[in-house]
């Protein structure tokens, strides 16, 4: 009888142990363990001798993360191929310039990163090609999530010659850029993460070609009074009535100390706390301070910087940073500055100096940091979102044993547990 009593409660508890595992296991997202690498780093996006991926924006809506990056074709996308280069490489670097014929593609996860639908495209290049324009570009991905609907903002950088983009300011002669050229802003937007965009819409804010504009990368945030900001050079880009229409905010213009590919977000309601990447003017004029970050606090809800200053918080080479909030934690992502690059300077970096992504985290609103040490070997830009248990982050880099130090071999997904933060908060 005792024996028949032991295995009545045996079938019992195991019952009730597996209902328990259920209940966890359906509400629990996929990646608690990840701090032990069962769900390691996996390709997004991937550069091939045709194309090069770069310029991440990520945003998080529940367990769903849309994920969006350049494609960038180069100059021609009949370039000859170099089976030389291709070996060299694994990819054609010549692909990854910052000017010629770029579009916008996605990849959606509805499962918390766990797993990724095919990639497709969004905003194509050619759809922008009208007469006289002959190049055209989308870049700078910067998504935004409100009341349930995706707004996607980007720059459309057009010209008449032979170049766009970063290749081209009203300083170059016609030849170069063309008798044509044009930088503007565009949008699409969704109302069912991502399934669908509309058509692009041209994004009024008037402004001569010398006083560009421009928008992202990264991601936007919702303020607590319901204002839309997202990142831009010079300026920060507000909305009042959900992106509709959109004006110039806070900007480091008139500062000694400038910055733009700015990360912004709300400390305390009308708080706004920015990181931005010096520019390279300013860094050489603060060489002494090198490396360093520049990050600016507004108290009128990102309509004007109050304080702008170097932070030596952030030993970083210059480059673009991911921010967010996570509970009561303000979490940045950006690749370390080695003692190599620091002895270098800021007049002689290169895209290859952009190595070892780091988590700085703050629990008490960007006054003090912690830094942690999260990949080994080229990574570039980045932005990251906050989900149940974690953070999910997208960066430019490698995970395949090869050319460590070149960050523009694609995009990749990874996901950083609460586990792993609250290690480095305590060390």
């Amino acid at each position: 009888m005792p024996n028949i009593n032991k295995i009545i409660l045996y079938n019992a508890l195991h019952k009730v142990l597996s209902l328990l595992f259920i209940i966890i296991g359906s509400t629990a997202l996929p990646h608690t363990l990840c701090a032990k690498e069962k769900y390691p780093p996996k390709w997004l996006f991937k550069s091939n001798f045709s194309e090069c991926y770069r310029i991440p924006s990520l945003v998080s809506i529940g367990v769903n993360l849309i994920a969006v990056a350049e494609r960038r074709h180069g100059t021609s996308e009949s370039n000859p191929d170099q089976p030389s280069l291709a070996k060299k490489e694994n990819f054609n670097s010549k692909k990854c310039m910052d000017w010629g014929y770029i579009d916008l593609v996605m990849r959606r996860s509805v499962d918390g990163g766990r797993s990724w639908n095919e990639q497709t495209s969004i905003v194509r290049y050619s759809n922008f090609l009208q007469s006289p324009f002959n190049m055209a570009l989308a870049g700078n991905p910067t998504l935004l999530e409100t009341k349930g609907k995706l707004i996607l903002l980007f720059n459309v950088t057009r010209s008449s010659g032979e170049y766009n983009g970063a290749k081209c300011s009203t300083k170059q002669p016609p030849v170069t850029c063309g008798y044509y050229f044009s930088n503007q802003i565009w949008k699409i937007e969704s109302s069912n993460l991502g399934s669908t965009w509309t058509s692009p819409e041209l994004v009024d804010i008037s402004t001569p070609v010398t006083d560009m504009v421009r928008v992202g990368p990264g991601h936007g945030i919702v303020l607590s009074n319901g204002d839309l900001l997202v990142p831009g050079y010079p300026w920060l880009l507000k909305s009042s009535d959900g992106g509709i229409t959109w004006r110039k905010a806070a900007t480091t213009r008139n500062s000694p100390l400038r910055g733009g590919e700015t990360a912004a977000v709300e400390i305390r309601p009308g708080h706004v706390w920015a990181l931005l990447r010096p520019t390279k003017r300013t860094a050489i004029k603060n060489r002494s301070s090198y490396p360093f970050r520049l990050s600016a606090s507004s108290f009128d809800f990102g309509d004007n910087y109050e304080t702008i200053e170097v932070n030596k918080a952030f030993l970083s080479p210059l480059v673009q940073a991911g921010l967010t909030k996570y509970g009561d934690r303000i979490v940045a992502s950006y690749p370390a500055a080695s003692a190599e690059q620091t002895e270098k300077g800021p007049d002689n970096e290169s895209i290859r100096d952009r190595r070892n992504l780091m988590l700085s985290i703050s629990t008490d609103d960007a006054e003090s940091w912690k830094r942690c040490d999260l990949t080994e070997g080229a990574a570039g830009y980045s932005d990251i979102a906050a989900m149940h248990g974690g953070l999910a982050l997208i960066y430019e880099g490698n995970i395949d044993g090869t050319l460590k130090d070149d960050p523009r071999q694609g995009v990749i997904y990874r996901f950083v547990t609460d586990e792993f933060m609250a290690t480095c908060i305590s060390k």
